[in-house]
């Protein structure tokens, strides 16, 4: 059996910062008069590029938003993961398990952010610098570029890959890769993880002898 590259995408499926994440979101939206909750903000962008909320808040509201919006708000993400992050629940156990398997991350979010987010959560030894970012290609999930680009970085062809993923912009990514997808089914996402053809799972520990 040929070995596998297992991919992990990092928010939602790493550590656990939707919540944070679309909390400073939604707030400082709503500072530009808009009305945003957090649930609104994860089932509109969530797996997607803060260049998506961008565009979506002037299409759909018309309101162009600061040129500083985006250092504004990964300074203001960097501050509350620095307070308070903590891993998905279990996915230490699993990483452990994959003790001497090639395994990396790839992630629509910038470089900066999974540093900081992986360090807190103690997750970042498991990967050393087998961190990849859509910045670094400018190519965003659901284009399947990045997946592509983790795999050639790590000398894999992309069907001895699987993919974890929670988003259905994730899934769809690795559906177009040709790499299988495990989807992450805890955030109200079953339906759209299903539609991209991604096999559904509960609790990391679930993983665990299966990948």
């Amino acid at each position: 059996m040929e070995e596998k590259l297992i991919i992990f995408d990092c928010d939602g499926v790493l550590v656990d910062s939707e919540t944070t994440t679309n909390k400073i979101l939604s707030d400082y939206l709503n500072e530009f008069g808009l009305d945003f909750t957090p649930e609104k903000a994860i089932s509109l962008f969530r797996g997607g590029s803060l260049a998506d909320c961008i565009e979506y808040v002037k299409k759909e509201y018309d309101v162009d938003l600061p040129t500083e919006f985006p250092s504004n708000f990964r300074h203001r993400m960097r501050v509350a993961f620095e307070e308070k992050l903590d891993p998905v629940k279990n996915i230490k156990l699993l990483l452990e398990s994959l003790n001497k398997r090639a395994i990396c991350v790839a992630s629509n979010g910038p470089m900066e952010k999974m540093e900081t987010t992986l360090k807190v959560t103690g997750i970042k030894p498991f990967f050393n610098e087998n961190i990849f970012s859509a910045y670094q290609i400018n190519k965003w999930k659901p284009d399947p570029a990045l997946f592509i680009y983790a795999a050639k970085k790590m000398n894999f062809e992309p069907k001895n890959c699987i993919v974890i993923e929670d988003s259905p912009k994730g899934a769809q990514a690795a559906k177009l890769a040709g790499m299988k997808c495990y989807g992450y089914a805890v955030y109200e996402n079953e339906d759209s993880l299903k539609a991209q053809g991604a096999e559904l799972f509960y609790d990391m520990k679930e993983l665990v002898n299966k990948i």
